[in-house]
C-alpha cells in the first residue's frame, strides 16, 4: 500500500498567513505541528476526514496525503468546510494542485443550529482571519450576516460515515 506522503501549495508571501505557513515549512516543521503531528498519527489510508474552517486547506492536504490508497475498495475522502471566499477559492486551488479525487470543498459556515444566522467577518487584509458572532462586537469591521449550517446536517448523507 503506497501512500501519498507530501503534498503541495500555492504560496503567496504579501498574505500573512501564508507567511506564517512558510515560516513552518521553513524549518522543516508542519504547520500547526501539535493538529498535523496528531493528524499523522491518527489517519490512516482510506479514511473519511473532516475539515472545519478549512482555511487554504493545509490540514486538508495533510490529511488528503495520509489517507491516500492505491485500494480502489476503500472510501478515503476528506470533507473540507471553509466560509471565506477568498480562502475557500484557494483551498480549491490547492486540491486541484495536487490532482486531489477524494477531496471535497464546500462554502458553507457551520454552526450550532441549520438555517441559523450569525455575523461574518473576513478580513480584506489577511486571507487567514475569519469569525462569526451572534452578535456584533466591533461595529468598524465590515460584517455579514450568514445562514449556518451543521456538521450533522452537512454530513447526514454521506454513505461513507
Amino acid at each position: 500500500m503506497n501512500a501519498k506522503r507530501s503534498f503541495k501549495y500555492n504560496q503567496d508571501l504579501s498574505q500573512k498567513n501564508h507567511q506564517t505557513i512558510s515560516t513552518f515549512h521553513r524549518y522543516g516543521h508542519l504547520y500547526e505541528p501539535d493538529i498535523g503531528n496528531f493528524l499523522v498519527r491518527i489517519i490512516k489510508p482510506g479514511d473519511v476526514c473532516v475539515d472545519v474552517g478549512a482555511n487554504i486547506g493545509m490540514h486538508t492536504l495533510l490529511m488528503a496525503s495520509l489517507n491516500a490508497n492505491a485500494d480502489k475498495e476503500e472510501k478515503a475522502k476528506v470533507i473540507s468546510f471553509e466560509p471565506n471566499e477568498k480562502c475557500f477559492n484557494e483551498l480549491k486551488k490547492n486540491i486541484k494542485l495536487n490532482k486531489y479525487k477524494t477531496v471535497e470543498a464546500r462554502q458553507k459556515l457551520l454552526g450550532e443550529k441549520p438555517g441559523g444566522e450569525s455575523f461574518y467577518h473576513a478580513s480584506d487584509k489577511d486571507s487567514g482571519t475569519s469569525y462569526a458572532l451572534k452578535k456584533i462586537d466591533d461595529q468598524s469591521l465590515n460584517w455579514e450576516k450568514v445562514k449556518t449550517s451543521t456538521l450533522d446536517k452537512e454530513l447526514k448523507d454521506e454513505k461513507s460515515i
